[in-house]
């Protein structure tokens, strides 16, 4: 993984607390999933969101 993303601040939090125990390493945190894509460069991305956001998050990773 090479970073979490997510609006809210306690599921952020929570993600980087659980991916610290799996690899033992603290992530970059990410608010905006521009500022990932932009900065990290992913080969792959993997996305939950609301059904209403689903097309907005595709289309800009395909543009990224």
């Amino acid at each position: 993984m090479v970073a979490p993303c997510d609006v809210g601040a306690r599921q952020l939090d929570q993600a980087v607390e659980v991916t610290g125990k799996i690899t033992s390493a603290k992530p970059k945190r990410y608010a905006d999933h521009r500022g990932l894509l932009a900065t990290e460069k992913p080969d792959v991305t993997m996305g939950a969101t609301p059904d209403h956001r689903h097309a907005l998050k595709a289309r800009r990773a395909g543009e990224e």
